[in-house]
């Protein structure tokens, strides 16, 4: 993590998803497991007065590829599909009764990027809770939005609010049919 005075943070991450053993099924380095993910992050946090108003604003974005990504010549693609960025705005933040924030994020994920169990970003729903490398179905592959929205009722209770959608990337030969996403999801927090 590198820290500045100018406002702007940056962070590199690498992961290894590689198994050494074997499966369940007896398979050594199984495809679902063919992940050495590396990612650098980017934040910019806003001084108040540069907007005129009182708010914390912090832009951001990172990029993401997976290193150990073969050509999908299994599934009739000969290239990669290993990339993944996002992009986004937050806001305000939320300590104290009556503070809000507001986010807003564009996601671009590449079927072979992340893992499906790791996905934490917008999805594809994917409510069969498939993988792309066994079913060919997961939750990558897509592009989509999300808005969110936090708001504290009080010091220990508060509202937060998401919409998101999502479509596919890429058409897969062995995948014909087209999905797309959306949720719209509110939920009430207490926080002690």
């Amino acid at each position: 993590l590198f820290r500045s005075k100018t406002g702007i943070d940056l962070k590199y991450s690498l992961i290894d998803w590689r198994k050494n053993g074997r499966n369940r099924c007896f398979k050594r380095h199984p495809l679902g497991t063919e992940f050495v993910v590396s990612q650098v992050a980017g934040y910019y946090h806003m001084k108040p007065c540069c907007l005129n108003f009182n708010l914390p604003t912090v832009l951001f974005a990172a990029a993401l590829v997976n290193e150990d990504a073969e050509p999908l010549y299994k599934f009739g693609l000969d290239s990669k599909q290993n990339f993944a960025w996002y992009a986004g705005v937050r806001l305000g933040e939320v300590r104290n009764k009556g503070d809000y924030a507001i986010g807003i994020m564009y996601q671009w994920v590449e079927a072979q990027s992340v893992p499906d169990p790791d996905m934490s970003g917008i999805g594809t729903g994917n409510v069969l809770d498939q993988y792309f490398y066994s079913e060919g179905a997961g939750n990558t592959n897509f592009k989509g939005w999300r808005i969110e929205g936090l708001y504290a009722f009080s010091d220990n209770i508060s509202v937060d609010t998401r919409v998101q959608w999502s479509s596919r990337i890429k058409k897969f030969p062995f995948n014909p049919w087209d999905h797309s996403y959306s949720e719209f999801k509110t939920e009430v927090i207490y926080a002690f």
